[in-house]
């Protein structure tokens, strides 16, 4: 027994010690690499032996990692534990969270060990769609500014019919059109096409600043042919490589066929095309020097199919590219008439001037479509222009759906106000206020009532007379009374009312409308007028003053009748009561 106490006691000693060496070598640990916090590595001093883990815990076993040469180690979660050169033997424990969390990365113990200086971030993009709409409205925005820009430089002006012949002149070697006086221009080019000077007056020549070219029109198909013929211009005396030819005239389209070896010549494209089999062909030629060629066909339909020499083949639209000029780089004309033909710009990213290490830092952008390519490359979405005909399909797509959408918009729940241009055809309008002056007012100003009133409301048969309508219509009588007593005082032969002159006119059609008053038109009408006129004018006064009088003496008779029978009614009332009250 004594000596297992002992044991017990030595052993219990050893631990003391041996947990006193841990602690100790574990702060220095500390205090060398900084440490402020510890999640995932837990140090450990071992003795000069290595510790073998025992075969119940397989998992810490697996999770031990030793690297006794390394001067440093560095954690996890951007933390690095810097070993002491004098203590060697360290082990690093690797916790079983971030083992998990490594596996579900993609990662090995060893890989999450990252190296100093680079922390280990988790990259994750929340906005990642947000972001992706944002750049692709910004490239559309960016093609629609393209596109409008090329658009306009292209469009020439109306100046010719469109039964005309037109011809494209492409001038090469430098020439600047738009440094070119136009009279210099022209003598040039009625030179290089034979063209006498009066005739030449009858054809219109407009330069296209923009794409560097000249389109002519003429009436005249020899002179068209004349000036397609054209292939050196001479200002001066310097002389100008140029290529001419006739535009393709309006109301046509245009395909494309491939698969034409370069055996054939441009006559036996041409006889293999345009013949009976295709009756809408009017012309071929072949694309630079591809295998493709270009079909002109009469109207606005490309066909499906064609037949080439009894062979039958795809035809599509034919889509133009868009003109990027590969020595300058700027959009909107091509190489072979770049006013700079000496100009020394990379065409991936259009850097003037690059260096012999330019390939290294080069970064390509698109300049039809914004993108990180070379310009007009076959990744690139904008480099064909639209065909006309895909553009008719849309814009009547467009209308089509505006019309639908029209026609399934809902009614509004309230109608429109009707505003009424004369006052005199609704004369209740007028007698919505008390006073003298409810005439001399305008239906505008009046209040609210009639606000939601519609045309149909102001019209409707069957309405019933309140007394307020009837004690208006009895002030207007006393109204027109009372002017036409006035007017007769005064010798005023005009009408006073509108519906008075509306009366006369459809009573009396000879009666003059009535004129803006001015007092010198005035002076010469009267001179002018004749008594005849006069006299059938004041009658007519006359009489409409007259039963306006009958219509008042009418009115205040009833009122007077009225009147006076309830004054006697009251007198013989009076007079009972009082007998009664004798009695």
């Amino acid at each position: 027994m004594e000596n297992k106490c002992e044991e017990i006691q030595e052993m219990d000693t050893t631990a003391a010690g041996s947990d006193s060496i841990r602690k100790r070598r574990r702060d220095q640990a500390s205090r060398e690499a900084g440490d402020k916090a510890r999640k995932t590595v837990v140090v450990t001093a071992t003795t000069t032996q290595p510790v073998a883990a025992p075969a119940s815990e397989p998992d810490v076993a697996d999770d031990i990692i030793v690297d006794d040469d390394a001067g440093k180690l560095e954690g996890l979660d951007n933390e690095d534990v810097q070993q002491s050169t004098e203590c060697p033997g360290w082990t690093v424990v690797v916790s079983r969270r971030a083992k998990k969390q490594q596996a579900s990365e993609g990662s090995s113990p060893q890989r999450g060990l990252q190296p100093k200086g680079k922390p280990s971030v988790r990259i994750s993009a929340p906005n990642t769609k947000a972001k992706e709409e944002k750049l692709r409205a910004a490239k559309a925005q960016f093609v629609s500014k393209v596109n409008a820009s090329m658009a306009k430089n292209a469009r020439m002006p109306s100046f010719a019919c469109k039964d005309e012949f037109r011809v494209v002149i492409r001038p090469r070697g430098g020439l600047v059109v738009a440094s070119t006086t136009m009279t210099i221009l022209r003598g040039a080019i009625i030179t290089a096409a034979k063209v006498a000077r009066e005739e030449a007056e009858e054809d219109s020549i407009a330069p296209n600043v923009a794409q560097n070219i000249v389109v002519l029109s003429t009436p005249c198909e020899s002179r068209a042919n004349k000036y397609g013929m054209i292939r050196v211009l001479t200002i001066g005396a310097a002389s100008y490589e140029t290529y001419a030819y006739r535009s393709t005239p309006d109301d046509t389209s245009r395909g494309v066929i491939s698969g034409v070896g370069h055996e054939e010549s441009e006559e036996d494209i041409r006889r293999c095309i345009v013949n009976k089999h295709n009756p809408t062909a009017m012309a071929a030629h072949r694309l630079g020097n591809s295998t493709s060629v270009v079909i002109l066909f009469e109207g606005q339909k490309v066909p499906h199919y064609v037949k080439y020499g009894g062979f039958v083949t795809k035809c599509t639209l034919y889509r133009q590219h868009r003109e990027v000029c590969k020595i300058c780089g700027q959009v909107g004309h091509r190489k072979d008439v770049c006013p700079t033909p000496n100009a020394r710009v990379c065409f991936a990213c259009g850097r003037k001037n690059p260096g012999e290490d330019h390939k290294e830092y080069c970064k390509p952008k698109c300049k039809l479509c914004g993108g990180s390519h070379v310009t007009g490359t076959g990744s690139c979405k904008n480099k064909f222009k639209t065909p006309i005909q895909i553009k008719q399909r849309q814009w009547a797509k467009q209308n089509a759906e505006a019309r639908t959408n029209a026609k399934m918009r809902p009614t509004p729940l309230h109608t429109p106000k009707v505003r009424l241009s004369r006052r005199d055809d609704f004369p209740e309008l007028e007698s919505r206020h008390d006073g003298s002056n409810v005439a001399s007012r305008d239906w505008k100003t009046m209040t609210s009532e009639n606000d939601g009133m519609t045309w149909a409301d102001v019209n409707s048969a069957g309405t019933k007379t309140t007394q307020r309508q009837r004690s208006a219509s009895r002030r207007r009588e006393a109204q027109k009374q009372e002017r036409g007593e006035s007017a007769k005082a005064n010798g005023d032969k005009t009408i006073t009312t509108r519906r008075e002159r509306s009366t006369s006119r459809g009573n009396d059609a000879s009666l003059p409308s009535p004129t803006p008053r001015n007092k010198e038109a005035e002076k010469v009408s009267d001179g002018r007028k004749n008594s005849g006129e006069c006299g059938q004018q004041c009658k007519r006064n006359m009489d409409e003053l007259k039963i306006a009088m009958r219509k008042m003496q009418n009115y205040l008779a009833r009122t007077a009748n009225q009147d006076g029978g309830d004054a006697a009614h009251n007198r013989t009332t009076a007079k009972d009561n009082r007998t009664t009250q004798g009695d």
